[in-house]
């Protein structure tokens, strides 16, 4: 099957299929009852079969995913690309199909978190010694947050 210009296996059957322990750039996928597929999450791993097995026993992946009666797996495999041609191919991938079970955070909301993070672990650092550093960088993270929700909803 051929996605964004690139051959990938599958479909797999996440629940029922062992996959490789192979480097992969894969795409999970819900099989739905009309005979179509819809994209949840694009990700990349140097062993498939382990990644895979981790998103199955995640709570957090297995509630969003209780409501599909097929889940596949489509991969392709990564084992001679070098990390940043991998990187590049998971974005495309997650810019094209817009999976809802990847982050949406934008590159200034991510450069946001970093700054408001190092800003605060300066800050308590310099006040309060290294546990003030870890308390003002988690409330730098808190307080980024905030602002990057403040400004999806059009505040400034």
């Amino acid at each position: 099957m051929k996605i964004n210009e690139l051959e990938f296996q599958g479909p797999f059957d996440a629940r029922r299929e062992s996959l490789p322990a192979r480097a992969s750039v894969y795409l999970i996928a819900a099989g739905l009852s009309d005979g179509s597929t819809r994209a949840l999450y694009v990700g990349y791993a140097s062993n498939t079969h382990e990644r895979i097995r981790q998103h199955l026993s995640d709570s957090r992946i297995t509630e969003s995913l209780e409501n599909y009666k097929r889940l596949l797996v489509f991969v392709h495999w990564a084992d001679q690309l070098n990390p940043d041609e991998v990187h590049t191919i998971e974005r495309r991938l997650v810019q094209s199909l817009s999976p809802p079970l990847n982050s949406t955070r934008t590159e200034n909301e991510n450069s946001r978190s970093t700054g408001s993070a190092i800003g605060g672990a300066i800050l308590g650092g310099s006040l309060f010694g290294p546990a003030g550093a870890l308390a003002g960088a988690l409330a730098g993270l808190l307080l980024s947050e905030k602002v990057n929700e403040s400004h999806r909803r059009g505040g400034e």
